[in-house]
């Protein structure tokens, strides 16, 4: 079972960084990493700066990775009332998993897909609700 939490010291924040190498030297607002025991599979995270975007890297799958997205999405959506994935439009794979959890694209711009999530458009409403 994977679990999330919000990174709580420099240690774990190490581990989530080196677990997101994409992601590796950006400034967050606020990161949770994701765990399966012991060992860092990936991280979501708020950006520090405008305009603020979300993101997600993970080398795992499972499926029950859902219920850990779903506790990290309610932290996100309390400190951002959105949240604004910006993809290449040529990776099919991230623009699935973003709009399976409810992202609807607001527009494509330079190649870019940005997405947004608000509460309400959130896919798994009745078995992981959100706040």
């Amino acid at each position: 079972m994977i679990e999330s939490h919000l990174v709580a010291d420099e240690r774990e924040e190490k581990l989530v960084r080196e677990a997101m190498p994409s992601f590796k030297n950006c400034a967050f607002s606020r990161l949770h990493g994701f765990w399966d025991g012991d060992r860092c599979v990936g991280g979501i995270y708020l950006l520090a700066d405008y305009p603020y975007d979300s993101g997600v890297e993970l080398d795992t799958y499972k499926p029950s990775l859902l219920p850990a997205i779903a506790k990290c999405a309610n932290d996100l959506l309390e400190v951002n009332g959105q949240l604004i994935a910006t993809i290449s439009e040529t990776n099919l794979k991230a623009i699935g998993f973003v709009r399976s959890l409810g992202f609807v694209e607001l527009y494509v711009k330079e190649g870019m897909s940005h997405n947004q999530l608000v509460r309400e458009n959130w896919a798994y409403k009745d078995k992981y609700p959100l706040r």
